[in-house]
């Protein structure tokens, strides 16, 4: 997925005709997360379903054999999530970090990338709260993004709350996790680029 994320934010990034390169980095982010849950949407379906109904992943996929699109349950959802998120996290990075400048210094990388990753995760939250409803419900039911939007709000507070539970515990990861994905990217494209600069 970092493949994809990373490969198409940079081909819209360097395609676009725009003048204005935060909202460049901005439409790369966002269509970088688009085209990432078209990948993460099943993966995910398939761990939630393993992870509470104790199967493992093949047969999570033999129960897809005669309904494939149920891997997709809560790709609405997912889209949100993933076009937000990637939106704010490489978006923000880029114009923070990079600007004209393709120099970038580790220390300031880990930081930026620290703190565009929770924010891109907050601001994105309450989607991946709806998703995770939706694809945790059993194979056999299906839960629309109105009736588990319904369903949050019902159990407890009425309120904008309600789908941020658990975002504290998984906002620290998410910190950990981009910024070590940013760190390691732009110290591998930094060694590739010296590396053809040596070239003779």
């Amino acid at each position: 997925m970092n493949t994809v994320m990373f490969s198409v934010f940079h081909e819209v990034k360097d395609s676009s005709s725009s003048q204005n390169n935060k909202s460049n980095s901005l439409l790369a982010g966002l269509l970088s997360g688009i085209a990432t849950a078209c990948i993460s949407t099943p993966t995910d379906y398939v761990k939630i379903q393993s992870q509470l109904y104790g199967m493992d992943s093949v047969s999570v996929l033999k129960k897809t054999i005669t309904n494939p699109w149920v891997l997709f349950r809560g790709h609405v959802a997912n889209l949100g999530r993933e076009g937000i998120f990637t939106m704010v996290y490489l978006g923000l990075y880029y114009d923070i970090c990079r600007g004209d400048d393709d120099e970038t210094n580790l220390l300031l990388v880990t930081a930026t990338s620290s703190m565009t990753g929770g924010l891109a995760w907050v601001a994105s939250y309450p989607f991946d709260t709806v998703k995770s409803v939706i694809q945790s419900s059993p194979a056999k039911k299906r839960l629309s993004t109105r009736n588990a939007i319904r369903l949050i709000m019902n159990r407890g507070e009425s309120s904008m709350s309600a789908f941020y539970r658990g975002c504290g515990a998984s906002t620290g990861r998410a910190m950990l996790v981009t910024s070590t994905r940013m760190l390691v990217y732009e110290g591998t494209r930094g060694l590739f680029e010296k590396n053809a600069h040596t070239r003779p």
